[in-house]
């Protein structure tokens, strides 16, 4: 007969499947409690005093006991749970290698985590980059990342210790581990992301092999480690695209607190890093704002300089506040300064990697790069008039 569930009792369904080779559980979870159990008959067995429900893999499996039916299986989340003896995992069982069994086991632990940006503003936000870079000149050399994490557990049980590991194929960086954590009455262990942040060290991302000078992807697991044993609990946590400092000379200092609190605001993809050292050696551009640690919201509001692929840029020459005895703008500056930078543009072998040009223009501006783009000088047509670039401008990349 189908087993019932007592108020506030958990059962979790699971696919299970045995890999001898290094004796991991790899499984989906997904909990069910007595207002949300699913409806048809279950086959329940007994094995050591516990509980154990039985379905059929749709398919998969051969094989004939009686009783078993089919499950719609609904995935949640990928865990991986090793236990000391490397033999047998805690609320799963195996049954005759050939059937997924689920089992109810009061030392079942369950973890829960969203990493989040580091900025207050996008606390709410999931975490979509992260800035890795060897050498890291904020917060002290090492890249935060935010996290909301539940572990659920018995309340005898001791976390010994919790940290986001950080993995590029075979490479893995390990933030600094969260220590000492034990459940309470509820159950329950809690880090919330408005005051907890994993911390990555620069000798971490350096050991690890993680590659940086491209643009990539890594992928995120926090790791829970039951205190006086070895069992080790494990929940996959998404991914997020690398970010990485362009370390080049810059035409403002980084000494704004907002930037700060923010870890700085140099990141970009790493793609971008050749065209920018470029012109940065060939036309001595100097930069200022790119984007903040893993990206994100920007201060003042902006709609770019979120994601790695704008970067204010100047060179001398260009300042459209430039004024005459009189107390007139000079516009031939602004205009050869335009000029600088057009030629810049069309001499480099980046050309095809910029999106858009940003500076604040005149009508009588405007008019002269309308004239250029007429007369078939196609590097005219990436400016864009946009407030707030009279003395700088912005450089709008290509994301590749």
């Amino acid at each position: 007969m189908p087993y019932t569930l007592k108020e506030g009792e958990k059962i979790f369904l699971g696919f299970s499947g045995l890999h001898l080779e290094n004796y991991y559980y790899n499984y989906y979870t997904q909990s069910y409690t007595s207002s949300n159990w699913p409806s048809g008959p279950f086959s329940i067995i007994k094995e050591g005093g516990a509980n154990y429900l039985i379905y059929k893999d749709d398919g998969l499996n051969t094989g004939d006991i009686e009783g078993i039916t089919k499950f719609q299986f609904i995935q949640h989340q990928t865990l991986t749970h090793k236990t000391p003896d490397n033999t047998a995992v805690l609320g799963v069982y195996n049954y005759d290698k050939e059937f997924n069994v689920v089992a109810y086991d009061n030392d079942y632990i369950s973890i829960d985590a969203n990493l989040k940006d580091i900025d207050k503003k996008d606390k709410k936000h999931p975490l979509q980059y992260i800035s890795i870079d060897s050498n890291n000149t904020h917060f002290g050399g090492k890249t935060k990342v935010a996290a909301d994490v539940v572990i659920t557990g018995p309340a005898d049980k001791l976390i010994d210790t919790v940290t986001l590991e950080m993995t590029q194929g075979s490479h893995k960086a390990q933030a600094e581990e969260v220590v000492g954590l034990k459940f309470g009455a509820n159950h329950t262990i809690k880090l919330k992301a408005d005051s907890f942040d994993f911390k990555f060290t620069n000798a971490e991302i350096a050991a690890s092999g993680i590659d940086f000078s491209k643009n990539g992807v890594v992928d995120f697991s926090l790791v829970a480690k039951v205190g006086y044993s070895d069992e080790e609990f494990s929940v996959d946590i998404g991914s997020a695209e690398i970010l990485t400092q362009y370390h080049l000379p810059r035409y403002q200092k980084l000494n704004d607190r907002a930037d700060r609190k923010v870890g700085g605001d140099d990141w970009v993809k790493p793609d971008i890093i050749p065209a920018l050292k470029w012109f940065s050696s060939h036309n001595k551009f100097e930069y200022g704002d790119a984007s903040n640690m893993n990206g994100g919201s920007f201060k003042p509001d902006h709609a770019s300089h979120r994601k790695g692929l704008s970067v204010d840029t100047y060179v001398r020459g260009y300042n459209h506040k430039v004024k005459d005895k009189n107390g007139h703008k000079k516009i031939e500056v602004t205009i050869n300064g335009v000029k600088k930078i057009a030629k810049a543009i069309d001499n480099s072998p980046y050309q095809d990697e910029i999106q858009k040009i940003y500076i604040s223009y005149s009508k009588t501006v405007k008019h002269f790069i309308e004239h250029q783009i007429n007369h078939g000088h196609s590097e005219y047509k990436l400016f864009s008039d946009h407030v707030g670039h009279t003395t700088h401008f912005h450089l709008e990349f290509f994301d590749v």
